[in-house]
């Protein structure tokens, strides 16, 4: 399990018309003030030790919790919607009042390998591969709900 907190950084939200993130009609900046990042993972799975040398592999599968939470304050309309009356965004400057929350939740389903080799007494070096993709993913600002797609993601870990 882990957890961070964002003491602060700059965000930037974009909106397209079309795929693959083209035709964009909106862009804003702002200031991210607070918030925090949320990850917990379980899984299973089963060790077969190698007779022959001091070693094992252990396949496994789990599931994975993300969750991403952010306040932005500040924000200043970068990209505006010329095109549509009335306009989908805000005119180009700052953006009064903006105070802003974004939420997002997915979960991942993943598979991992542990490799593990024992040297003498109780010393073992060992690496840890998983890949996951996600299985749910959903979003909300207090302007809306959304949708985003993560992509599949790698994981090594030497121990």
């Amino acid at each position: 399990m882990g957890y961070g907190y964002v003491f602060g950084g700059s965000v930037q939200d974009s909106d397209y018309d079309a795929d693959d993130r083209t035709d964009e009609f909106s862009r804003s900046t702002s200031k991210a003030k607070g918030g925090y990042l949320l990850n917990a993972l379980t899984g299973l799975g089963y060790r077969f030790d190698l007779q022959a040398a001091p070693f094992s592999l252990l396949p496994m599968i789990g599931i994975a919790f993300h969750r991403q939470a952010m306040k932005m304050t500040e924000g200043v309309q970068v990209v505006e919607d010329t095109f549509e009356v009335p306009p989908r965004t805000p005119p180009l400057g700052p953006i009064d009042g903006l105070n802003s929350s974004y939420t997002a939740n997915w979960l991942n389903l993943w598979i991992g390998l542990d490799a593990e080799y024992r040297f003498a007494g109780r010393v073992s070096a060992g690496v840890f591969y998983w890949r996951g993709d996600s299985l749910l993913k959903c979003g909300s600002q207090d302007l809306g709900s959304m949708r985003f797609s993560m992509p599949l993601g790698d994981q090594w870990k030497f121990r």
